[in-house]
């Protein structure tokens, strides 16, 4: 048969129309068409996706709503959580483990440093986030119970501290404009005594009640002239005008057990001081409070879950430490560099306080740094 035969072609619109032999062979030519599934339309039931004693039949619609529906619940936890729904997972008293992630990923990309950033989505530090949520949305469930604080405040970490060879920029201590500031009172390679953490505590300690000492004055190699700073700033080291200027990391560990139960719970200095308007808030690191089951803890973790919690609470806070900050064992650090940033004292170096007019008025809150300090 020619290309033509049984093709008619219409005299009005000249187009071609199959005459009606044609059809009827390619008719029958249909009804003998073994039968083939339709591609995206499946009418039988599927074996890997039956549930037992109940026949399912699937189609392609089925699947397609299926994957849009996990698509977007994927969407939605990887979209960025808002503030409100960070402060409503941490109010959450049974947070789901997605909850939880979220939470975790929403403060770990709020760190500036991408060193320190990799190290918490690889490392066991990740580990310290979730107890401190905890602990400060506990912290500021207390204060907002105090309504005349209202929401900007300062906090004291009082624990034993050190130094190690670890450098970044001082400002990622202050990640979030939520923390104010973040207040160091020791040089670098200094300890403290109880009269520096009481006077940091109570916000009496100024920079010329400074004084420093040999710790070990009878088996000490250096004299004691060498124990005294000699490019001391008369203000304290605050990492909002340090900016960029490199600091080592600060280790975190807790003291032992207080002989005052009391001690290893958050201390309201308003209420032990007397004094109105003291909005101080000392949090203490010891063996049987939330830090028990950590040894040591970077201070650049603790500021980072702090300012989120406190940017999703709507409060700000001034953060103060007090706490030693000698070379931990075998670190390596830069003295010159150090020296540059504040000041770096000689090994065996004390700071003390001249100090005394709030010491002898509360006995009981002095007592409890003599007994951490000793």
């Amino acid at each position: 048969m020619s290309f033509c035969e049984g093709v008619s072609v219409c005299p009005r619109c000249g187009g071609m129309r199959a005459s009606a032999s044609t059809q009827v062979s390619r008719d029958l030519r249909e009804q003998h068409r073994p039968t083939q599934p339709v591609m995206g339309a499946f009418e039988t039931a599927l074996p890997f996706l039956s549930v037992p004693n109940q026949s399912v039949r699937i189609t392609s619609d089925d699947i397609r709503a299926a994957l849009r529906s996990q698509r977007t619940a994927v969407s939605h936890m990887r979209r960025p959580l808002d503030l409100a729904e960070v402060r409503r997972i941490i109010e959450c008293s049974d947070r789901t483990p997605e909850n939880n992630q979220q939470l975790m990923d929403f403060i770990i990309k709020k760190c500036p440093n991408a060193e320190i950033r990799e190290s918490l989505k690889e490392g066991f530090q990740s580990l310290v986030i979730l107890p401190l949520v905890h602990m400060y949305k506990f912290l500021l469930e207390k204060l907002k119970e105090k309504e005349e604080l209202g929401n900007t405040f300062d906090i004291i970490f009082v624990a034993h501290g050190e130094i190690d060879s670890f450098m970044f920029p001082a400002n990622c201590l202050m990640p979030l404009p939520s923390i104010r500031d973040v207040v160091l009172y020791s040089p670098w390679n200094c300890v403290i005594n109880a009269d520096v953490a009481y006077g940091v505590a109570t916000g009496s300690m100024q920079p010329h009640h400074r004084r420093f000492f040999c710790t070990s004055p009878q088996c000490c190699p250096y004299p004691d002239d060498d124990h005294q700073p000699t490019n001391l700033p008369n203000h304290w080291n605050l990492m909002s005008e340090a900016g960029g200027s490199r600091i080592p990391r600060i280790r975190l560990s807790p003291f032992r057990e207080p002989k005052d139960a009391a001690w290893n719970d958050f201390v309201f200095l308003q209420d032990n001081l007397g004094e109105p308007g003291r909005n101080r808030v000392l949090v203490p690191f010891s063996r049987q409070g939330w830090m028990g089951s950590f040894d040591k803890i970077p201070f650049e973790i603790v500021t980072l879950v702090l300012s989120a919690v406190l940017e999703a609470f709507g409060c700000r806070a001034t953060v103060h430490l007090a706490a030693c900050l000698i070379g931990s064992e075998g670190a390596a650090v830069n003295e010159a560099e150090l020296k540059r940033q504040y000041e770096y004292t000689q090994d065996n170096t004390m700071m003390g306080s001249s100090e005394e007019r709030l010491r002898k008025r509360h006995n009981g809150l002095y007592k409890f740094f003599k007994d951490m300090f000793g």
